[in-house]
């Protein structure tokens, strides 16, 4: 027979766990708006270098220029907080693309964002490299983060050179990221470094990624 102490003590310790969940719900539900993005904060690090010479044989054909089409809640790049070069993660692989004569680092930049859900995830645009006299930049485009179950980047950058008027080359793809790992996007014409790591303000470890020539 179960004896009344039993079941007093077992109900007490149930009543406990009920009362801690319903603590910790009320804590979610209760959690600031800027608190809870806090939580979905990342550095993301990114670098673009031109292949020198490019593969000229791997290439597509050229198309002409085409207009850039933005969604209206596309963010500027440079309006999203900075991260100190010596703090960003891609700094030894800049260091060694910049001793090899076969790439040319065009941009590369470190920023703080928040990573949304797909149906609310902001496209970044960038532009870098030179700009030339009728509007156009050497790169050209958007990258869009977003988080559900896993960490997605779509990459939709146009390449721009002016050979025999202007020609311009496309790298549109998407492709799943892990935390704290390098990520590679290639094409004849130029590469894309990008690394995403949930942001803290402590120092951040930097890897070194071998880049072979």
């Amino acid at each position: 027979m179960i004896s009344q102490n039993f079941v007093l003590k077992r109900s007490r310790s149930l009543l406990a766990a009920v009362f801690f969940i319903f603590l910790t719900a009320r804590s979610a539900i209760a959690m600031p708006a800027d608190i809870r993005d806090a939580q979905h904060q990342y550095q993301v690090d990114v670098l673009i270098f031109r292949q020198n010479p490019a593969l000229v044989s791997a290439l597509e054909a050229a198309s002409p220029p085409t207009p850039l089409l933005l969604s209206p809640n596309t963010l500027l790049v440079e309006s999203l907080p900075t991260v100190a070069n010596n703090q960003s993660a891609l700094a030894d692989p800049a260091t060694r693309l910049s001793k090899n004569n076969h790439y040319t680092i065009v941009w590369q930049r470190s920023w703080i964002q928040t990573i949304k859900p797909p149906f609310s995830a902001q496209p970044i645009r960038i532009q870098a490299g030179e700009a030339y006299s009728n509007g156009l930049s050497e790169i050209d485009g958007t990258l869009t983060f977003s988080q559900q179950n896993y960490i997605n980047v779509s990459t939709d950058l146009r390449f721009t050179e002016p050979n025999q008027g202007y020609q311009q080359w496309r790298l549109k793809q998407t492709q799943r990221l892990r935390a704290d790992e390098l990520h590679y996007f290639d094409h004849p014409l130029f590469g894309i470094l990008i690394q995403v790591s949930p942001y803290s303000d402590k120092p951040v470890t930097q890897t070194v990624y071998p880049i072979e020539p």
